[in-house]
């Protein structure tokens, strides 16, 4: 059986996608993220997926040269997300990127040592794991998910308010952890 590659097409996103797009994130983050960003934003995809990335100027004109000579790159620029059902889900680095821009951490939970290495095995959030909560968080919008010593070790869907929730009930979904790397992507 042939091994047929499935090939990624970049698009450069119309400027309504990008306003929808900068919308999604102002209102993960509860502030206005636009500043953040003075780049264009492209959307890589085929038949199985949609991956969203930012990119510099000088990272545009370097893509239009690589695919104008047929070649197609596998990734590009800042991977700031992807669409699943519809549905915009950021990143890690997303997350990391604002939060570097704003100078402070949003829409964040910090988790202790024990449950942070079974997150990073895939496992959901217990209530009872959570050390710390950075607003806003809202019941079914994402949140990156910091260990125990701060670091961003993925991003969940927040099921439940923890301050709602008790001991061992779910209130995290795990959506995607940096141990996938180790698991299978990398």
């Amino acid at each position: 059986m042939q091994n047929k590659e499935k090939k990624l097409t970049f698009k450069r996103m119309s400027d309504d996608e990008v306003r929808s797009l900068l919308l999604v994130m102002t209102k993960l983050f509860e502030e206005c993220v636009d500043k953040c960003f003075n780049h264009s934003f492209y959307i890589a995809y085929n038949e199985y997926c949609e991956i969203h990335y930012a990119i510099n100027q000088d990272m545009e004109m370097l893509i239009k040269r690589i695919t104008t000579r047929y070649k197609h790159p596998y990734s590009l620029g800042l991977f700031i997300g992807w669409k699943r059902n519809e549905k915009f889900i950021p990143t890690p680095w997303l997350f990391s990127y604002v939060y570097g821009c704003l100078g402070k951490i949003k829409a964040a939970i910090q988790i202790n040592e024990k449950a942070s290495y079974l997150y990073l095995y895939g496992r959901d959030i217990f209530a009872s794991s959570i050390m710390k909560i950075y607003e806003p968080i809202k019941e079914g919008n994402y949140v990156a998910v910091l260990d125990y010593e701060g670091e961003i070790i993925g991003v969940g869907l927040l099921l439940k308010s923890p301050l709602k929730a008790e001991g061992n009930e779910v209130v995290v979904k795990n959506v995607f952890d940096m141990g996938w790397f180790l698991r299978r992507g990398g």
